[in-house]
C-alpha cells in the first residue's frame, strides 16, 4: 500500500462570506490623490448621456448676444453672434442691382441690418437660434 495523499482533503473549505459582512462593519474606500480624483471625474464626464433637442428647432433671438443655457451642452454662456448673408440680403442685392446697376447691390452686403444674426454657443460651437435681417 501506499501512502499518497489524495489531491482532495476530507473535509470541504468553509463556505465563502463577503469581507466585512460577518462583523457588520464598512469598509471605506482607499483614498485619492487629486489627481486621480480630477481623472476619474474626466473619466465620469465622457460617460455622461447628452440629450439633444428635435432637430429643426431653431429659437429667436435679439441680434445682439444673449445669456442662456445651451440645450445641447446644458452649460449657462453668452452666446456669440456671426452676422450671415441671408434671404434679406439677397433680396436687397437683387433690387439694388436692378435700380442701380452692380455699384448699388454691393451695399447690402456691407450692412449688418440686412444680414442675419445667427448665434452660437461658444462651448460647443452649434446655432442655437437666429434672428433674420430685414430689407425695408
Amino acid at each position: 500500500m501506499s501512502t499518497e495523499k489524495s489531491a482532495f482533503p476530507d473535509n470541504p473549505p468553509p463556505p465563502y462570506s463577503e469581507p466585512g459582512a460577518a462583523t457588520g462593519s464598512y469598509q471605506q474606500p482607499p483614498m485619492m490623490t487629486l489627481p486621480q480624483q480630477q481623472q476619474q471625474q474626466q473619466q465620469q464626464q465622457f460617460v455622461t448621456a447628452v440629450t439633444m433637442a428635435p432637430s429643426g428647432t431653431v429659437l429667436m433671438f435679439p441680434r445682439e448676444p444673449t445669456l442662456l443655457t445651451c440645450q445641447f451642452c446644458r452649460a449657462t454662456v453668452t452666446t456669440t453672434v456671426e452676422m450671415v448673408n441671408g434671404d434679406a440680403t439677397q433680396r436687397a442685392v437683387l433690387i439694388l442691382c436692378l435700380l442701380f446697376g452692380v455699384i448699388g447691390a454691393l451695399i447690402p452686403l456691407c450692412m449688418d441690418s440686412t444680414k442675419d444674426a445667427v448665434h452660437k454657443c461658444p462651448n460647443c460651437n452649434v446655432v442655437v437660434g437666429m434672428n433674420a435681417g430685414q430689407f425695408c
